[in-house]
């Protein structure tokens, strides 16, 4: 749905090799921390940075830039799911990031 959705975005790491629930996906040119926040608002829990980092180092994720991906160290998303995780879920997901990315890029 995401590659669907958004043509420009990527998916980090590899397409075989992964966790089943979680997907580490790059907006070009977007702040993934605001998306984050702008998430976060609808009730929609995602992360932008490695969940190694603490609040006080730089934000940009080093796994990201370590896999050859350095202009995507600030516009990578973390969505993980869970076992209760819907169709209808994933769907809103994918609208409500339709409309936080549209309106970042008014910006």
């Amino acid at each position: 749905a995401l590659q669907e959705n958004f043509p420009g975005a990527t998916i980090n790491g590899s397409q075989k090799n992964r966790l089943p629930n979680n997907i580490n996906v790059c907006f070009p040119d977007v702040d993934a921390e605001l998306l984050v926040i702008q998430l976060d608002e609808l009730c929609i829990a995602t992360s932008f940075a490695s969940s190694c980092l603490s609040r006080t180092e730089d934000t940009a994720s080093f796994v990201i830039g370590a896999l050859g991906r350095p202009e995507c160290a600030r516009s990578s998303l973390r969505i993980s799911m869970g076992r209760n995780t819907t169709k209808r879920h994933i769907r809103f997901l994918v609208s409500a990031l339709k409309d936080v990315i549209e309106k970042s890029k008014r910006f």
